[in-house]
């Protein structure tokens, strides 16, 4: 059983900012589908295990918005990581941008294990669909933009690029050129990931669930529309690789300007291991 795990590339911060979609109430369809996999979750020899997140605080990340300390300067943090230089986040630039580049068609389900248009991550998109991530303990769901029906164009990370090039705002996973629209559905409880690596049985248990729900997707899809109403800008506070969503604001608010936005990444917390170096 091989399972997906993300790079880190730096420390849990105690609050930050992030571009969202999705928060808070779906679309029949789409929590239909998301209330079936958790169902499908608890139905099996593992649900006992599993901590399922409500509906509403499901939602996929399309930027964060992370800044390093030590500077009167917002700098964003994913490019001095990765390429060690400074530049500062321009956020009229984010604002327009996201505004412009959203409604956006989300696919999450309907592609079967021959499917083959794209990979994600070097999996095919049928793997990816549904996964337990060990170590960090999540159950995911995965959708992909498309354009009646066509992948190619990989919408969402060519939008994750503008943000780069244009706003000097870096994705996290820039540089695996990431356009997955990745949602976590629940947690495992305790510690079935190290459990899982010890067990041949558990190991069984897990890849026969990643294969019911995957079957549930492929037969079971939803094209879910987000618009700039379905786009958030919220301020998080992660522990344990849990996200407590602390406020949050829609990209088409009217109060939502350049400077508001300027000053919630401001204030979004003391980042002592994200500082950068002094001149």
């Amino acid at each position: 059983m091989k399972h997906f795990k993300k790079p880190k590339t730096h420390a849990d911060q105690t609050r930050q900012v992030s571009v969202v979609a999705l928060l808070g109430p779906k679309s029949i369809e789409l929590e239909r589908l998301i209330k079936g996999c958790i169902q499908k979750v608890k139905e099996t020899k593992v649900g006992s295990l599993f901590d399922p997140f409500p509906v509403s605080r499901i939602h996929a990340t399309i930027v964060g918005l992370e800044r390093l300390s030590g500077s009167d300067e917002l700098f964003n943090a994913n490019i001095w990581f990765d390429l060690k230089q400074k530049r500062e986040m321009n956020f009229d630039s984010l604002l327009s941008l996201i505004k412009e580049s959203f409604p956006m068609t989300i696919r999450i389900g309907g592609v079967s294990s021959t499917f083959d248009q794209f990979e994600s991550w070097g999996e095919k998109p049928y793997v990816r669909s549904f996964q337990l991530l060990c170590p960090a303990g999540d159950f995911t769901l995965v959708g992909w933009p498309h354009e009646k029906g066509d992948f190619r164009n990989r919408t969402l990370w060519r939008l994750r690029d503008r943000f780069e090039r244009d706003c000097n705002i870096r994705h996290k996973y820039s540089k695996y050129q990431d356009n997955d629209f990745f949602m976590r559905i629940g947690r495992v409880k305790g510690d079935l990931c190290s459990r899982v690596a010890e067990s041949h049985e558990l190991r069984k248990e897990i890849e026969n669930l990643e294969w019911q729900i995957r079957e549930f997707l492929a037969e079971n899809c939803v094209d879910a529309s987000i618009t700039p109403d379905d786009v958030y800008v919220i301020t998080y506070r992660e522990e344990a690789s849990r996200i407590e969503v602390i406020d949050s604001v829609k990209i088409s608010d009217r109060q939502l300007d350049s400077a508001r936005l300027r000053d919630l990444v401001t204030t979004s917390g003391d980042n002592s291991h994200l500082r950068c170096p002094c001149d």
